[in-house]
This record gives C-alpha cells, sequence and structure tokens, in this order.
C-alpha cells in the first residue's frame, strides 16, 4: 500500500486511507514515517476515512509532538467533531491543527503565493 501524497510548498499533504486500524496500521505509520523524512509540516487529510483506531490516534498525536520539537506542525484536515473527541480522550489535541478542506486549501495556496 503506497500512500499517494503531495507536496504544497513547504507542507506534505496525505490524504488517509479508508480504514486506519489493525489491519494497516504498521504499513500505514511506516509510510508516513517515510515520507515525513522529508519535511516537518504535514497535513494529514482524514475526511475520507471511515475508521481512526485508538493505536493511529496515539501515532498522530507523536508525530505532532515530535513534528513540533523539530519546528514544524502537524495538521489534520476535515476533522469530525467525533474524531476531535477522540483525539482528546486518548491522546490530545495539542499541539495538532485542525483545519477544514476549504481553510487547508486556503492556507496552502497563500503559503505558495507568498513564496511565488
Amino acid at each position: 500500500m503506497a500512500l499517494e501524497h503531495l507536496e504544497k510548498n513547504d507542507w506534505l499533504y496525505i490524504p488517509a486511507p479508508g480504514r486506519l486500524d489493525a489491519f494497516n496500521f504498521e504499513v500505514t505509520k511506516k509510510e508516513i514515517d517515510e515520507l515525513c523524512s522529508r519535511c516537518t509540516q504535514i497535513a494529514f487529510d482524514v475526511a475520507g476515512a471511515q475508521f481512526v483506531s485508538i493505536p493511529m490516534i496515539k501515532y498522530l498525536h507523536a508525530l505532532a509532538l515530535d513534528l513540533t520539537r523539530k519546528g514544524g506542525r502537524l495538521a489534520l484536515v476535515g476533522t469530525t467533531e467525533k474524531l476531535k473527541r477522540q483525539i482528546s480522550i486518548f491522546a490530545s489535541t495539542d499541539p495538532i491543527m485542525f483545519l477544514s478542506t476549504d481553510s487547508w486549501e486556503k492556507m496552502a495556496n497563500t503559503s505558495l503565493k507568498g513564496n511565488a
């Protein structure tokens, strides 16, 4: 399973697969880790994810902490209120950025114009 991704300015945008569960956790984690080795600003689009497991929630939080220590950020794009509650219960919403799909597009496009 190769995760699709798109580099947009100083961000790496990764759309989540349909399910982030025990069946694909290790593979997904490995691929995200490999992609993250190239940059410190990750936008992980969870809008299309039907399920996000507790281990994945904990991993995303740990990734956000690691990126923050390196001067970067983790943005979760298209997060539902239910998923935000689950993150706050099983990990922490700090330091994760939560963006709607529209606000992500606006931020990425504004960032691109600023560097043109």
